[in-house]
């Protein structure tokens, strides 16, 4: 990998690094999976498991030694970032927890970094297929699968509508599903777990079109935006405004629900969807 970071040396240590605490708490995940766990509920009822805050605890404080100027934004440790270097980490320690405890494979450690308002690095990674994505600024994004074989992001080349395929969440009832790839026109690439999880899915040219159906927080589109985009994709706001990050707020979370596409006709996508709603 550092080959391809050799023109980047300025990203290249806190990329190296993202992508080393990614796996560890994806190893603590699948650790946590194999010897069993409960689950509890968190205040907005959202479950939660020793897994979600054991890779938290793991990638918070792995940054904190190596950045302690940097600020850290986590999904389970949500109070606003601390830091003076104008760097924040942003971070959901186990994208997908209900696919996780389902038994499923879909669910993803997230690590993205913000410069400012702007997310600049992502690390996405699968831990019970042992798949991750990175991408940073300027650079691309890359898969290395199993085995360690590494490839830039192939998206699909598909144009037209009726050959597209749309890839959704399990929280959407299928009768609504069945209704917006109507509206689209497009074919169904399934439902899924994890934005990380089904962002992938348009990275490796699966699927095209993934509209998230709800608003969602930083940490589950930080890192998930960043491989998109320096893949070639587009990730806006259903209104299609870009999505920022601005960390002077209550709740860090977006006004207005994603979508995400190869890239192709994303204009349309978005008023397609927004006049099915």
């Amino acid at each position: 990998m550092m080959s391809l970071l050799g023109t980047h040396p300025e990203i290249a240590e806190a990329l190296g690094d993202a992508i080393t605490l990614a796996r560890e708490a994806g190893a603590l995940i699948q650790t946590v999976r194999s010897e069993g766990f409960d689950t509890e509920r968190k205040a907005d009822n959202s479950p939660v498991t020793r897994a979600d805050t054991g890779a938290d605890r793991l990638i918070r404080e792995g940054l904190a030694k190596l950045y302690p100027e940097d600020g850290i934004l986590s999904e389970e440790h949500g109070t606003p970032p601390e830091g003076t270097s104008g760097r924040t980490w942003v971070i959901d320690p186990l994208d997908g927890t209900r696919g996780f405890i389902s038994g499923s494979e879909e669910f993803a450690v997230q690590i993205g970094m913000l410069v400012g308002e702007k997310a600049v690095l992502g690390v996405v990674y699968e831990p019970a297929v042992d798949r991750l994505y990175w991408g940073a600024e300027g650079m691309g994004t890359y898969l290395v699968m199993r085995g360690g074989t590494t490839y830039p992001a192939r998206l699909s080349p598909r144009g037209s509508f009726s050959e597209m395929r749309m890839v959704t969440s399990h929280s959407i009832p299928e009768e609504r599903r069945q209704e917006f790839m109507s509206a689209l026109g497009c074919q169904d690439g399934g439902s899924y777990h994890s934005v990380g999880v089904k962002i992938g899915r348009i990275l490796r040219g699966e699927c095209d079109i993934y509209w998230s159906g709800h608003k969602v927080s930083y940490w589950d589109s930080c890192a998930p935006l960043v491989i998109l985009e320096q893949a070639g994709g587009v990730l806006t706001s259903i209104d299609g405004a870009p999505y920022t990050y601005d960390l002077n707020v209550e709740r860090f979370e977006h006004s207005t629900s994603f979508v995400a596409t190869a890239g192709s006709a994303h204009e349309q996508v978005c008023e397609k969807l927004r006049t099915a709603i």
